[in-house]
């Protein structure tokens, strides 16, 4: 194989036709780009250049060459290029994911818009998932980093996370369920409603809490109806008298959300692999944490 600086040594030469003016532009002695385009005419095995004592040219077979090496010095020296930018985060691709909640949380939207405008070069890609997606694509690689619940990270292997927000859960029901009115509740208040839940092969973690609290109030929830995402959930919601357990302020048209007592706040984080070397990774990391809108988990 050829090394690079007898092809750098090479082309100089070509574009010179001057062994001196060469040596000049690469900053190095003649004599050492002799010798690089002479071990280069010892590797290729012919002439590259017919020498006299008042010019240099090129033979036909060191002009082919010289065409076909200079488009490929090129793209290297791009490709070298591209490289420096995306190893200092100047170029490259980030690629996120959030949980399919009914809106997305306004801290999520500003720190996702304060990356975007500081760093416009970063090609950064927003997909919305559910649970299980999420988890599985962050697993894969195919995301960078998820924006979900702190139930679904526990279950993620060589995973770091850090609490972007926190809020307190409510009883969502349709607008004209009869509990619809109430200003506030506890758990134990909709003990005989039917429930809609998200499924345990979806999110085994957001099924085993809402089971769990019910029944640390007294009773087991009557399940009414599994959905395979939220955007199932709250579509059941809005089509019967059900109800579900969900931390939403603002939840999507023609549900309510009533406040509920007596429960601890569920947590939303930011969650990577702790091995992800990409450096627009890193960038958002840094400009997360710089918001300190959230505690490391």
């Amino acid at each position: 194989m050829i090394d690079v600086p007898r092809i750098r040594s090479f082309l100089a030469a070509a574009e010179c036709l001057s062994f001196t003016e060469a040596a000049k532009r690469l900053y190095i002695t003649q004599p050492t780009l002799s010798k690089n385009i002479s071990l280069m005419e010892a590797d290729v095995g012919f002439d590259l250049f017919v020498r006299t004592s008042r010019n240099v040219s090129l033979t036909a077979a060191g002009a082919y060459l010289y065409q076909q090496m200079r488009q490929g010095v090129d793209i290297l020296d791009t490709a070298v290029l591209m490289a420096r930018k995306v190893n200092f985060g100047e170029e490259g691709t980030l690629n996120i994911g959030c949980l399919d909640s009914a809106r997305i949380h306004p801290k999520v939207r500003e720190m996702l818009a304060a990356f975007m405008s500081e760093h416009p070069q970063i090609d950064t890609n927003l997909n919305v998932f559910s649970f299980k997606p999420l988890r599985e694509k962050l697993a894969s690689g195919d995301l960078d980093i998820i924006v979900t619940k702190e139930f679904e990270v526990d279950v993620l292997l060589n995973t770091e996370q850090y609490a972007i927000f926190q809020q307190q859960p409510s009883i969502v029901v349709r607008q004209n369920h009869p509990l619809a009115a109430t200003e506030g509740l506890a758990l134990e208040d909709v003990c005989k409603e039917p429930f809609v839940s998200i499924s345990p092969e979806e999110s085994l973690g957001a099924h085993n809490l809402l089971v769990s609290c019910c029944e640390k109030h007294g009773f087991v929830p009557n399940i009414r109806r599994y959905a395979s995402n939220n955007q199932s959930l709250f579509l059941y919601l809005t089509m019967e008298n059900s109800v579900t357990v969900a931390d939403l302020s603002v939840p999507q048209d023609g549900l309510v959300c009533i406040t509920l007592s007596g429960l601890l706040p569920v947590w939303t984080v930011a969650a990577w692999k702790a091995d992800n070397s990409n450096p627009a990774l890193s960038l958002f990391l840094e400009k997360m944490m710089q918001g300190k809108s959230g505690d490391s988990i």
